[in-house]
């Protein structure tokens, strides 16, 4: 490991904690204005406000990210500092929210809350895998090169945009192979990597980032999902569709030309899975840290939401949720959408309940009133961040849309709607 690898891995743990501790008192503020308080649990790695705290403030340093070099990098003068100086001026970049968080460290000598997880065998194991599978996301010691066959695919796409953020001062984003076209997906992920990459620019340490995400993510999904108690769960999430016979196919060199086999065939087949270790984990970075956003928001939303009738615990359970899965849009847009219909499915149900339970009582109607708007106002405005969006993800709204069924083309157009609605039961 070379003095750069070692300085961006020092580094990326520095900017990860400012993260965590602007998220904090962002988090902090929301619910002291709603007049709930935090525990001492939900500053476990295994609580899911822990990682809520984590990703709003991952998702707002990312938006001030695009403000400030946005402004900088509108002038020409500013784009040309930005592209010969790109070490320093990311470095500013990324060390901000550490400054922001200076006055916690003066005033209480810590800077995030933390309260220490032991060590189960379980956590133990999956560590250890998580830790060998990030060091096979690619190797750049000789040439670019990855142990997964479908990463040709992605990787290429993945490096172009960071590095079109880190050399080109691409903070008005375009897309790096489209010159001039705005930049319309979700980059949140790549922009990540590019802010942890300042120390040492090189494709060597990017290997270190990539490491460093990869690690931090998939013990989010362990800590979310429980996997200290329900052991099963976050293998399932890791290995699902197939990618236990996927890994052994590549640990055992045979049969390399797997996207014939598995990503093809199969889905012409109806068979609607993919193995996700192989062709989603590993190429589709944005999807790691969505699902991550979704796990963390269902499940602090049934926390504080749907288990306690306390008022306040009930608005803080739609707002943080809320507000860290319209900030994270452009971490994952599609499980933005699922999970944010999700949890408004899940409100409207109580409005429906209430509603009903209230009919019979029309004189207590009027007094309870605000518990029927309550929800649902408290969900619109949660979703107001999703405007900040909006721009950077507008040319793929065709991307997004319902019909009826798996996959329709498999229906013979004379079945009409009735034989696609069999078809998909018949699917799954």
């Amino acid at each position: 490991m070379t003095i750069g690898m070692v300085f961006t891995l020092i580094a990326s743990v520095l900017v990860l904690a400012g993260e965590l501790a602007l998220g904090q008192a962002i988090c902090g503020a929301l619910m002291r204005r709603v007049g709930v308080e935090a525990h001492a649990e939900d500053h476990s790695p295994l609580a899911p406000l822990f990682w809520i705290s984590f990703l709003v403030g991952l998702f707002a340093h990312l938006f001030g990210v695009l403000v400030i070099g946005g402004i900088v990098c509108g002038t020409d003068v500013g784009q040309a500092f930005a592209v010969e100086h790109s070490s320093f001026f990311w470095g500013v970049l990324a060390c901000a929210p550490l400054c922001l968080s200076a006055r916690r460290w003066v005033r209480d000598r810590t800077l995030v809350a933390w309260t220490p997880t032991p060590i189960t065998v379980s956590w133990a194991v999956w560590l250890t895998v998580i830790s060998a599978l990030s060091m096979s996301l690619f190797d750049a010691i000789e040439t670019l090169s990855t142990a997964w066959p479908f990463n040709y695919g992605d990787l290429p796409f993945h490096l172009g945009m960071i590095t079109s953020f880190v050399y080109g001062g691409n903070l008005l984003p375009e897309y790096q192979i489209y010159a001039g076209k705005g930049l319309s997906y979700p980059f949140f992920v790549n922009l990540w990597s590019a802010l942890l990459w300042f120390p040492d620019p090189s494709f060597e340490s990017l290997d270190v980032v990539f490491a460093v995400q990869w690690i931090v993510l998939w013990c989010a999904v362990f800590g979310l999902l429980r996997g200290d108690r329900f052991y099963l769960l976050p293998w399932a999430v890791l290995l699902g569709g197939g990618s236990f016979e996927v890994l052994a196919k590549i640990m055992t060199h045979t049969d390399w030309n797997l996207s014939g086999v598995f990503g093809g065939k199969l889905i012409r087949e109806q068979f609607p899975w993919e193995p996700l270790l192989p062709t989603i984990w590993v190429t589709q970075r944005s999807a790691l840290i969505g699902v991550v956003t979704l796990l963390a928001a269902v499940r602090y939303f049934h926390q504080r939401f749907s288990s306690t009738g306390v008022a306040r615990e009930r608005i803080i359970g739609i707002v943080l949720p809320g507000v860290t899965l319209s900030l994270g849009m452009l971490a994952h847009t599609h499980l933005f959408l699922c999970a944010f219909m999700y949890l408004g499915l899940n409100v409207g149900f109580v409005v429906l309940q209430n509603v009903w339970g209230w009919c019979s009582r029309p004189a207590v109607v009027r007094e309870r009133l605000t518990t029927i708007v309550a929800p649902l106002l408290w969900l619109g405005l949660s979703a107001l961040p999703t405007l900040l969006s909006v721009p950077f993800i507008w040319d793929k709204r065709g991307t997004v849309r319902f019909v009826l069924g798996w996959m329709p083309w498999t229906v013979a157009p004379e079945s009409g709607n009735l034989g696609a609605l069999i078809g998909s039961v018949a699917t799954w």
